[in-house]
């Protein structure tokens, strides 16, 4: 069965994401950077001190970036495991913060400086310890994994039946949820019709699901031709595999490799701490890195050779 992978998202300023993510809620900086895509942007990815796949939260930043607006066809909010007893903690945290909180339907929601919302749902478990990021946040309390997402579809049962092919994930059409490993994955529901999706800060790129090998990955790929899927593209980032296909409704899905893992290109205890750029963009790496040496600090202060 496919776990959770990552989830990506769009930021404006990158500097307030990292304070947010990195030292509020208390991940690891895992990797330091830029969007393979277009190099002249930063990506970062957040995560357990591991940078065990299914615990990444990943941005994009785009400097111009303006507001999104929440239409039809998109994905809308980030939820987390976190370990039974913490919601004290994350409330008073949050109270010390000046970020406004409400419980829905027994999850701890708020919202992210880009407007994201957020939600902590109660797990009977907590982080290893060789997992846990050294902080302050007690390891009873720290963020376990990401536990889903929602997808809005105009054609709620298109969505549904794109998922249903896959044998590996399991759809639940009475609680309309995508089943994954650990996680309760993806809710697929009901967009409105009447309204378009415009991407902005807050805007949730994608989601990826974890396949495990490059093998399965491979016979995923051949799955989706096999069935004529709207395909983006088939990728090595260097850190995993990436597969993009587009379900019916337009939202972007990808399916991640859980290897080679975010070690391949420095050491684990020196992860994110200099600007690595994947294998597609090695040869520019230079130019690259002093283009965004010239654009403002590397988050750590950690960027130059």
């Amino acid at each position: 069965m496919f776990g959770l992978h990552h989830i990506t998202l769009l930021t404006k300023d990158l500097e307030q994401n990292y304070d947010f993510y990195v030292n509020f809620l208390g991940f690891r900086f895992i990797k330091n950077s830029i969007n393979q895509e277009n190099p002249k942007m930063r990506h970062v990815f957040y995560g357990d001190y591991l940078g065990t796949p299914g615990t990444a939260t990943t941005f994009i930043q785009v400097p111009l970036l303006g507001h999104r607006t929440d239409g039809a066809n998109r994905l809308s909010t980030i939820y987390y495991d976190v370990p039974q007893g913490s919601y004290g903690f994350w409330q008073k945290r949050l109270e010390q913060k000046n970020i406004e909180f409400h419980y829905e339907d027994h999850a701890l929601v708020f919202h992210d400086p880009d407007g994201i919302k957020i939600g902590f749902i109660y797990k009977n478990e907590k982080l290893r310890d060789d997992q846990v990021v050294p902080n302050d946040i007690p390891a009873d309390y720290q963020i376990i994994r990401l536990n889903k997402t929602e997808l809005y579809g105009a054609d709620y049962q298109a969505s549904l039946d794109f998922f249903k092919a896959f044998d590996e994930l399991k759809v639940n059409e009475e609680t309309s949820m995508v089943e994954a490993d650990h996680t309760t994955g993806v809710k697929v529901k009901q967009g409105d019709k009447d309204s378009k999706t415009r991407f902005g800060r807050g805007s949730i790129d994608h989601i990826a699901f974890d396949v495990g090998s490059k093998e399965t990955l491979d016979a995923v790929h051949q799955f989706a031709k096999d069935q004529h899927m709207n395909i983006e593209e088939y990728i090595d980032r260097g850190w995993f595999y990436s597969l993009y296909v587009k379900e019916p409704n337009g939202t972007r899905i990808e399916f991640a490799t859980g290897g080679p893992g975010f070690t391949l290109d420095e050491p684990l205890d020196h992860l994110g701490e200099k600007l690595r750029v994947g294998p597609r963009w090695q040869e520019q790496r230079p130019e690259i890195l002093a283009y965004h040496q010239a654009r403002g600090v590397f988050l750590n202060d950690e960027g130059h050779e």
